[in-house]
């Protein structure tokens, strides 16, 4: 594993390399709030024996510096080029989850000749009301100063199916919260937030040509399964996946089945029709 910084867009920006040679390469962006370590060593053990796999703490996460001005999700979006830049990879295959695949929508539309295949999960064209209220939650949690076992048992239940929830599940997430030597700061977390209400990205949703893969957890509170075929009826080249008794977060809820769609997708991608 290779990992280190570099100046993208005005900030320095995180990243690892797991190196697979002659595979190609594959970037994992995260959501909101999360670094590179919500990419679990199950996801990095199953994904880098097939693939270069590339993820970084995006913007105001991690060890990626925070810049204290607004940005907008087409800025995410610039940041992940320009780090394909900075990198020396000229085509990869492209994976984002909720607010990452906000980005990456923005990404394949704007440069396509960087994007060899999509990936979105758990991510819409805009928000829902429930999107709406939970993002607007945040804000108050941090306006209100809530303690970090607040913000757990108030937002674990919106993120993840029921059958899923349980107090091992909460207790893990609190030592994964406090493990982290580089938490992300509430004028950080505001900014990412304020981003994400604004998004929309209908104006240039059908300028995606690569091959897509959409996925999205029939227990999905926050990009609902309607956002989902929404999204994917606007791609052209569209593949709609739906998960049993899964909620928003794929990646750890159903980790394996993550995998199998990612390697599947990637190595079938010219037959992916809408």
């Amino acid at each position: 594993m290779k990992d280190g910084k570099t100046f993208v867009n005005g900030i320095n920006i995180y990243y690892q390399i797991h190196m697979c040679s002659n595979a190609p390469y594959l970037i994992m962006m995260s959501g909101l709030t999360r670094d590179h370590r919500i990419w679990s060593s199950t996801t990095i053990e199953g994904l880098s024996a097939s693939f270069n796999l590339v993820i970084f703490d995006n913007r105001g996460t991690g060890q990626t510096d925070t810049l204290l001005e607004e940005y907008s999700i087409e800025t995410l979006a610039d940041d992940v080029a320009i780090l394909m830049d900075k990198l020396s990879i000229d085509k990869a295959y492209v994976l984002g989850h909720s607010m990452g695949g906000f980005a990456l929508q923005y990404l394949a539309a704007k440069f396509p000749e960087k994007v060899l295949g999509l990936l979105l999960f758990s991510t819409a064209m805009n928000q829902s009301e429930f999107a709406i209220k939970y993002l607007n939650k945040r804000l108050d949690s941090i306006t209100n100063n809530l303690s970090l076992e607040e913000i757990i048992r108030t937002f674990t239940p919106m993120l993840f199916a029921k059958s899923f929830i349980t107090e091992d599940l909460l207790k893990n997430i609190t030592e994964y919260e406090l493990s982290n030597a580089y938490p992300q700061s509430k004028e950080s977390l505001n900014l990412q937030i304020m981003a994400c209400l604004k998004h929309d990205s209908s104006a240039i949703i059908n300028r995606i040509t690569a091959p897509t893969l959409i996925v999205t957890g029939d227990e999905d509170q926050i990009i609902d399964t309607l956002r989902a075929n929404d999204l994917a009826k606007n791609i052209i080249n569209s593949k709609l996946k739906i998960l049993k008794n899964v909620g928003h977060m794929v990646q750890l809820e159903a980790p394996q089945q993550f995998c199998e769609l990612i390697k599947d997708f990637v190595y079938n991608s010219r037959s992916i029709k809408h």
